[in-house]
């Protein structure tokens, strides 16, 4: 089964990391990709449907990203490419699962957003949680 993944998904993968690398982040995380998908109108007006608050997370997780990511000791080194952390390797493999098991061809931000609160001890889901934002009424 050939899995493809979509312009959505593609873009976000794309943002992080150039995001990650003009802040010279050691490292791409689930905070980082979550604080991406915030800037996607989509999850942006499903997240505050859900009650939530952009604003707020917005602000959370780029406090975590300023004081938890860490940065390149160089900061000036133009050919460091930032790797993705376990848990955001753990986040795509996941996601990989998800399309697989689905039935369907093609990795979706929902299919992000589902392998995201599958991980344990990760803030970005700690974040909407303290919100009451759950999975499934996320995904609805």
């Amino acid at each position: 089964m050939r899995i493809e993944v979509s312009k959505e998904v593609a873009d976000l993968m794309q943002r992080s990391l150039l995001v990650a690398k003009k802040a010279h982040f050691s490292y791409v995380t689930p905070e980082l990709l979550l604080y991406m998908m915030c800037q996607n109108e989509v999850f942006a007006q499903a997240f505050e449907n859900c009650g939530g608050s952009l604003a707020d997370l917005d602000a959370d997780l780029r406090t975590y990203l300023e004081e938890y990511v860490e940065t390149d000791a160089e900061g000036e080194d133009a050919e460091h490419v930032p790797e993705f952390t376990h848990s955001a390797g753990q986040l795509l493999a996941d996601a990989w699962e998800s399309v697989k098991n689905s039935g369907r061809n093609t990795m979706e931000l929902t299919h992000m957003v589902h392998a995201l609160y599958g991980l344990t001890e990760c803030y970005a889901v700690y974040y909407m949680r303290v919100q009451g934002i759950e999975q499934a009424e996320l995904l609805r």
